[in-house]
């Protein structure tokens, strides 16, 4: 199964989950004020938000195009390490592409200037993701670092106490991260000028072990996979566990 058709949806969650009566608020409370700047993003993006998709998606370079890419720096000091080649993690933002080598190098690569931009140092990539200035990795298992490409510098790492993690994002406000914990533990992190730390940590009332996870492009709706096979939906918004869908059907993990 897959959390990235339901995430797309434009359905109230209401509509599309069933609410647990077991779901209730998020164990450590997020602050009014970062809900708030939340709100206020949401409310810019959804009047255009299903033409700035198309917009993006339009821009955004073509298999092909990467394919091409890739070939033509494959034997570039500044691209992968040529006796390492092999891509652990890929992300995309407009014409910008960033990936997470075997070589322990993050690269970020302007598609349309056809140029490398920079190369950061970071081992054991498994996830990646990017906006306009930053690339968000998470590596070692346990580590989630932000990279800032506009300007080559790293800004901070935080580092989980148990469990790996196995889905990370960038939200919309460009001012947090969500991550997604193989515990069952969704962390909500702040951006800082040198430093990302922890806002807000939140679990569900019985233990769930999760697998992946995919944000709603307004960035109050999160909804992540289990090894069950079932979604978990969590509210930004209203500080909730909503509630889960697909719960015992038996048909395997959720991955991307």
């Amino acid at each position: 199964g897959s959390a990235e058709a339901a995430a797309g949806s434009d359905e109230p969650s209401s509509k599309r989950f069933k609410k647990e009566e077991s779901a209730g608020p998020m164990e450590n409370d997020i602050p009014d004020s970062h809900v708030e700047q939340m709100s206020q993003v949401r409310n810019e993006l959804q009047p255009s938000r299903k033409k700035t998709v198309k917009a993006a998606a339009a821009a955004a370079p073509s298999a092909d195009e990467l394919k091409t890419a890739f070939a033509e720096n494959a034997d570039s000091k500044s691209w992968h390490k040529s006796s390492c080649k092999a891509i652990a993690a890929i992300a995309s933002h407009g014409t910008y592409v960033a990936t997470g080598g075997k070589d322990k190098q993050v690269i970020v690569y302007d598609s349309e200037k056809k140029v490398v931009l920079h190369s950061f140092s970071v081992a054991g990539t498994s996830l990646l993701d990017m906006n306009e200035k930053h690339v968000v990795v998470a590596h070692g298992s346990s580590k989630i670092t932000l990279l800032d490409y506009s300007s080559g510098s790293t800004v901070g790492t935080y580092s989980i106490d148990d469990g790996d993690v196995v889905d990370v994002r960038l939200h919309p406000t460009k001012a947090h991260i969500v991550a997604a914990v193989s515990t069952g533990a969704i962390l909500l992190l702040g951006i800082g000028d040198d430093d990302i730390s922890l806002i807000s940590t939140f679990t569900k009332p019985s233990s769930t072990t999760y697998t992946s996870g995919v944000m709603q492009p307004d960035g109050f709706i999160y909804l992540v996979g289990t090894t069950e096979g079932s979604i978990d939906l969590w509210d930004f918004q209203n500080k909730r566990f909503a509630g889960c869908m697909g719960k015992g059907d038996d048909s395997g993990a959720v991955t991307d």
